[in-house]
């Protein structure tokens, strides 16, 4: 566990878990921010990831009982996880109801509900190592593109330089 600006990072089957803990956002706005980092609001795959982030929440968190994970209620009455995973595991309080489109995890008894996306709350971010690996190729790919453009761009002045001195000889 890792702690940064009242964030805690945790690492657990090759993916990152970040605790944003520093400041509350509604459900859009805490996605926007997982998704400049990298990752997306966390989605949970299984029994065991759940009681990862649960452990991630109850280490890191300040006063707060619910985040905000990557959950979301589809058109036709069915959940879906915002990073495409498959939705194959659910945990929902049998005593709260569904009363909205977002989903939060109530840390006191590890459980969901579905609450109106406008609250605000502290949220946990996921970010897969395959993510992390293809932003890393994505940033080289970037590097050596500019590098190129570079190299051609020094190519072409040569070329100028020598195509004008050549005719200035010959004048």
């Amino acid at each position: 566990m890792h702690r940064k600006n009242n964030d805690f990072e945790h690492v657990h089957d090759g993916k990152k878990y970040l605790l944003v803990n520093n400041m509350k956002k509604d459900y859009f706005d805490a996605r926007e921010h997982c998704q400049r980092i990298g990752g997306d609001l966390a989605s949970i795959l299984d029994e065991d990831e759940n009681s990862e982030i649960n452990e991630v929440i109850l280490t890191g968190k300040k006063d707060q009982s619910t985040f905000w994970a990557g959950g979301e209620a589809k058109g036709d009455g069915t959940w879906g996880w915002v990073d495409g995973s498959e939705w194959s595991y659910e945990n929902f309080s049998k005593e709260i109801q569904l009363s909205g489109k977002c989903i939060e995890l109530n840390e006191k008894d590890k459980t969901w509900s579905g609450v109106e996306c406008e609250k605000k709350n502290h949220y946990v971010c996921k970010i897969g190592a395959e993510e992390r690996q293809n932003r890393f190729v994505r940033i080289n790919a970037v590097k050596r593109e500019a590098e190129e453009i570079r190299f051609i761009e020094e190519q072409k002045e040569i070329a100028l330089v020598s195509f004008i001195e050549t005719n200035e000889k010959a004048y």
